[in-house]
C-alpha cells in the first residue's frame, strides 16, 4: 500500500516537472500557429533541448528503478529456491538420522557416549570430551554427516526464512530426542573446529523449561 502511494506521488511529481516548462513557455511567449519559420524553430529548440533532457532523465530513472525491482525479484526467487532445498534436506537427513538411531545397538552406543561425554564435561576434561566426540564421528560417519547436513540447512534457513526454520525446528524436535540433538550439536562443533554455540534447537526449548 505504501509502495503504491509512493509510486503515485513520484508520477505526479514527474508529470509536474514535464508540464512546468511548457506552462512557462506558453505564458512567456504564447502558443499558436506561427507565420515565421524562425518562431517554429525557436519553439522546437526549446522543447527539444529542455523537454528532451527532462524526458531522458526520467527514462533513466525509471530504467534504474525497473532494474532494481528485477534484481529484488531474482534475489527473492533465489532465496526461495535455497529455502525449499534446505527444507527438503532437513526432512531427508532428519529421517535418515532417526532411521539410524532406530537400531538398538546404535542408540545404546550413542547413549553410552553421551553419558561418558557429560561426565568428562562435569570434570572439566574438555580435551578428553573432544577426543571422545572425534572418535565417535570417525566410527559413525554416516550418522554424523547426516546430522551435519541437518545443522547446515537449519542455519541457512535461520538467515533466509525464519518461519520455515521455526516449522522445521519443531518438526526435528518432534522426531528426535532432545538429548540426542544436544550431543549431535557437539559433533557439529567439533567437526567445524569451533567452540560450541547455543543449539538452534535447544535455545527455545530451554527458554520454555525455564519459564
Amino acid at each position: 500500500m505504501k509502495y503504491r502511494i509512493l509510486k503515485i506521488i513520484i508520477s505526479i511529481a514527474l508529470l509536474a516537472i514535464v508540464i512546468a516548462p511548457i506552462a512557462l513557455y506558453v505564458k512567456k511567449f504564447g502558443f499558436g500557429l506561427w507565420e515565421s519559420h524562425d518562431d517554429w524553430a525557436k519553439m522546437g529548440d526549446f522543447f527539444g533541448g529542455v523537454l528532451g533532457t527532462i524526458l531522458t532523465t526520467i527514462s533513466i530513472v525509471f530504467l534504474a528503478i525497473q532494474i532494481r525491482e528485477q534484481s529484488k525479484v531474482r534475489a527473492n526467487e533465489l532465496s526461495n529456491t535455497i529455502s525449499l532445498e534446505c527444507d527438503h534436506d532437513v526432512r531427508l537427513y532428519t529421517e535418515k538420522v532417526s532411521s539410524i538411531l532406530s537400531e538398538k545397538t546404535v542408540t545404546a552406543i550413542l547413549l553410552q557416549t553421551i553419558m561418558h561425554h557429560d561426565a568428562l564435561i562435569k570434570e572439566n576434561k574438555q580435551e578428553e570430551a573432544k577426543k571422545l566426540i572425534q572418535k565417535y564421528i570417525s566410527n559413525n560417519l554416516e550418522l554424523s554427516s547426516a546430522w551435519i547436513q541437518v545443522d547446515s540447512s537449519m542455519r541457512k534457513l535461520y538467515e533466509l526464512d525464519i518461519r520455515r526454520y521455526l516449522r522445521l525446528r519443531n518438526y526435528v524436535i518432534s522426531v528426535m530426542d532432545m538429548g540426542h540433538i544436544s550431543f549431535m550439536d557437539s559433533l557439529v562443533s567439533v567437526f567445524s573446529g569451533k567452540e560450541k554455540s547455543s543449539s538452534l534447537f535447544l535455545v527455545e526449548y530451554n527458554k520454555k523449561n525455564k519459564a
